[in-house]
Order: C-alpha cells, then structure tokens, then sequence
C-alpha cells in the first residue's frame, strides 16, 4: 500500500513520494523489492539526486540481475542530466539485449533528435513505424519527435500528419482529465508543436497554462532547455520567463528533498 501510494504521489508531491518508498522498504524483504528500489531510484533521478537514483537502481540490480532493466534506468538517468552520448551508447547497449524492443527503437531516435542529427533519428523511428507492437505502443508524447525527423528530412507533409496526431492524443487527454506526463505537460506538449510551426498566439495562451503546474522535476528542465520544437523561441521573452519558471520550481522542489535528507542523515 505504501509503495502504491508512493507511486501516486510521484506526479503530485516527490518527497511525499520518497517517504512512502522508503516506508515501503522498512516492511518489505520478497520478491517486489527490487521493483520497490527501482521505482525509489526514478523518484530520486526526479529530484535531481542522480547519484541516489543510480545507487538504488544498482541495488535493484543486484537482487534481480535483470540487466535489461538496470541499462535502461541507466541511459534514462544519463539522459535526464543531458548526457546525451552516454545515454545513446547506454540505449544501444539496451537494444542489443533485445532487439525486438519497440521502446528501444524510441529511445534511440529520441536521443538523435536531441542530439541533431536528424537523419539517424528518421532511420530509427521508421523502424518504430513499421514494428508489428506499433498499434499497442503505449507512450504518447512521441508523435512530435517523429514529425521533427521527418521534417528535417523533408518530408514536411508526413512530418505535419505525426504533428497533427500528437496534438489530437493530447487534446482528447484534456478532454477526459488525463495528462501525458508531469501535470500540465499537455499544454506545454501542444505549445511545441505550435511553436514549431510558427503559431505564436496559440504558443503564449499554452505556454501561460503549462506554467500553472506548481512543481516542474529534474527532466522537465532538462527538456525544456534542449527542446528543439521551440528553436525559433529560444530568446522570445515568454518562453524565457517559462524556462525560468521551470528552473525556479525545480531547484525549490530539489533543495526542499535536500533539507529532508540532510535532516534525516541520508545526505
């Protein structure tokens, strides 16, 4: 019960998260610890404490030897810092383990697009595209990256449709009370593709609602200072003031878990 509620508490209250994990790990010794330990190491990577979200993952790992899993946490935690040639090396690594992995296909073109280079990203998201999983493929904040491949590779009619089908994922979310991810990342997720096609008032009025989020984590300011759909944005005085905001919520929400620990002699 606590470990699920620490799980909740992960898109609400990331030390109230931490606490429940922790607790969860007093009580528990069988065979749903190392998936307790893995799920406290996302939490700590959350908050910016890289160095904890590794410890535990490794922890996880020495229960289970479930290397699959401890290479994924590792790409994702280098990648969630903007170490993007690790985390791409480590992503390899992760789809050489199994290269059926329709996720693998995602993480590696999503680093490429991070990266710049664009003609790779094209290369491993068509390999996404045509995987038999591809109808069941669960994650949706991922159509843009696709259209931003294509795009560049100038195929701007198919890269607008992939647009097109993330804001339309997005919208019906809002619609049913749902979010991608952090609380307001829809906005902020419909934002970059209007930016990106050069939507200006549509970009303000979601960008203003994205800001209303209280709490922003350690990946949301990674991706906000990296996110190649607001290019043309990059010195506009309201997606600087929004950067801002994400930082200020970040390091607020980071120092507050640092005091708890230092308190609590885990520090």
């Amino acid at each position: 019960a606590y470990g699920k509620r620490g799980e909740v508490y992960q898109s609400i209250d990331l030390l109230k998260s931490l606490e429940d994990y922790h607790y969860a790990l007093s009580l528990h010794r069988g065979d749903f610890l190392p998936l307790l330990l893995r799920f406290l190491g996302n939490v700590y990577n959350r908050a910016g404490f890289k160095s904890k979200a590794d410890f535990y993952s490794h922890e996880s790992y020495a229960l289970d030897r479930d290397s699959m899993n401890y290479t994924l946490r590792s790409a994702f935690y280098e990648e969630t810092v903007g170490n993007f040639e690790n985390a791409l090396n480590l992503y390899k690594r992760y789809y050489a383990q199994d290269t059926s992995n329709i996720y693998a296909l995602w993480y590696i073109g999503n680093i490429y697009v991070y990266l710049e280079q664009y003609d790779m990203a094209i290369e491993w998201f068509r390999r996404l595209l045509k995987h038999p999983e591809r109808p069941a493929f669960s994650n949706v904040v991922k159509y843009n990256r696709i259209g931003l491949a294509y795009w560049h590779n100038g195929y701007k009619e198919d890269a607008r449709k992939y647009f097109d089908k993330h804001v339309d994922i997005l919208t019906n979310l809002d619609e049913l009370g749902r979010t991608a991810g952090d609380p307001c990342r829809n906005a902020y997720e419909i934002a970059g593709v209007q930016a990106f096609l050069g939507e200006p008032d549509d970009v303000y009025e979601k960008l203003r609602q994205a800001g209303l989020c209280e709490k922003w984590d350690r990946y949301m300011r990674m991706l906000v200072n990296n996110d190649a759909m607001f290019r043309q944005y990059k010195e506009d005085p309201v997606f600087q003031s929004f950067v801002k905001d994400v930082e200020v919520k970040y390091l607020t929400e980071h120092e507050r878990i640092r005091q708890w620990l230092e308190e609590n002699g885990m520090l």
